[in-house]
């Protein structure tokens, strides 16, 4: 406990000296670790926690272009590039989860979708950090029978259901339908230690205002999150066999939280065992606990981030969308 109180003076303290006041009473955040550069649009950060020594952790990227140049780029977490994986097809998203069993042993996986190719990559993460694609070569094509631009998928959230252990992709396309935006689907073996999706169901509200791209979950709460640019955050079941699966479980932040950026990024992040947040990196930021699923509380704050070199530049592990719901396994044992 005594390691833990430390470690949190310690991020406070940091962030507090990294910080200062804008002239007019914003926050400008400052990145205290820089990666190095991608080649041409870098995007979506996402956090891998190594489960046996958090200094191999590791952040990954998209850069998102057309192929040759799209590529999965992997950072250690001192920001050098640990490896490339080029040839992607405008990557846009990606997100991590644990434990998918794979020829019968549980794997560590980096989802992304590849926009121009309409489907999901699947990487398994070894133990040693380095990344091989495991998609089945059947492919893992998505948003069948949609036309034009709702063909398109962009954002990607994972979510691993704790009865079972079951993982499921969500998947937000550029455009869709009011009703039934998001697409889900069960990644699974193929039966030759390959990755297949599976569709389970659509759902999810859209307002038709711009596009739905943010997506985060909630492991341990059961909880998707998505952001409807323009029209707040909606919230849903992640279990698609949820008896209340298809109804909407609440929508907020509608008129504090106007985006102007592309993306809204956010995401749910553990306080305590019952209790999550929701935060955004919206021009006006507005944090709201949940206990027990219900939300007790807003906070709504004002900052202001750095400059858009600053994209895709990891600091602490809260830069991260979905995958930073556990980041707590980065401070020291004890």
């Amino acid at each position: 406990m005594r390691k833990q109180l430390l470690l949190l003076c310690l991020l406070v303290a940091a962030l507090l000296s990294a910080c200062q006041a804008g002239p007019t009473g914003t926050i400008d955040i400052q990145p205290t670790v820089a990666t190095e550069p991608v080649t041409a649009d870098p995007d979506d950060p996402a956090i891998y926690v190594h489960p046996e020594d958090p200094a191999r952790s590791l952040v990954l990227g998209t850069n998102k272009v057309a192929a040759p140049q799209g590529a999965l780029v992997v950072f250690g977490l001192d920001g050098k590039i640990r490896q490339t994986i080029a040839g992607l097809d405008r990557p846009n998203n990606v997100d991590i989860e644990y434990g998918l069993v794979l020829g019968g042993n549980p794997v560590d996986i980096a989802v992304l979708t590849e926009r121009l190719q309409q489907r999901l990559r699947v990487f398994l993460i070894s133990p040693d950090g380095v990344l091989s694609d495991v998609s089945s070569p059947a492919g893992l094509r998505v948003l069948a029978g949609r036309e034009g631009e709702a063909t398109a998928p962009m954002g990607i959230s994972l979510y691993k259901r704790p009865a079972d252990g079951a993982i499921f992709a969500v998947v937000a396309p550029k455009t869709g339908p009011r009703e039934g935006y998001l697409c889900q689907y069960r990644l699974s073996d193929d039966g030759t230690g390959r990755v297949k999706a599976e569709k389970v169901r659509e759902f999810g509200r859209f307002s038709g205002t711009t596009e739905i791209e943010a997506v985060a979950v909630d492991d341990a709460l059961g909880y998707i999150y998505y952001a409807d640019e323009g029209d707040g955050i909606h919230k849903y079941h992640a279990d698609p066999d949820h008896p209340d699966a298809a109804r909407e479980l609440a929508h907020f932040a509608r008129s504090a939280s106007k985006p102007t950026g592309k993306g809204s990024p956010f995401t749910p992040a553990r306080t305590a065992p019952d209790t999550s947040s929701v935060r955004t990196s919206w021009p006006a930021i507005r944090s709201i606990r949940f206990t027990a699923g219900r939300a007790r509380r807003a906070i709504p704050t004002t900052t202001r981030s750095c400059s858009r070199s600053c994209a895709a530049v990891p600091t602490p592990p809260t830069a991260s969308r979905s995958p930073q719901r556990r980041w707590d396994r980065l401070s020291p044992p004890v």
